[in-house]
């Protein structure tokens, strides 16, 4: 086995350039707000937290930890439309455009989408 030899100790150091920074995430119209945004269990009445979608970091986030139902991570977050000024709770955030399953705002089962996708579906 052949190892390098070490270079001679008058030899200039060797400058290496840092490693590319990551990618930028796209320019939206509908970015996480910067307080953050919560990804709620909608299978319990109590509103159980699961995660926290925060700008910067989860731009590209679709999926959460799961819940007593479902179990594990990469649980498909179903998207809801908020609309400011409703003080109605089941007025304020709502999964459904109108009273059925069939009009589940990112469908059913739901498609995965990222925060800004879902903000812009519901902006139509």
């Amino acid at each position: 086995t052949l190892l390098p030899l070490p270079p001679p100790p008058d030899a200039p150091p060797q400058l290496v350039a840092p490693p590319p920074p990551p990618p930028a995430y796209p320019p939206t119209e509908f970015p996480i707000p910067q307080s953050g945004v919560a990804v709620l269990d909608g299978n319990r009445a109590d509103a159980t937290q699961l995660a926290c979608l925060r700008p910067g970091s989860d731009e590209y986030t679709t999926t959460s930890p799961g819940n007593e139902l479902n179990p594990g991570d990469n649980i498909v977050i179903a998207a809801q439309c908020c609309r400011p000024g409703k003080s109605d709770p089941a007025e304020a955030c709502v999964r459904k455009i109108g009273g059925d399953e069939a009009t589940c705002v990112a469908g059913k089962p739901p498609t995965a989408m990222t925060y800004s996708a879902a903000a812009e579906l519901c902006a139509q």
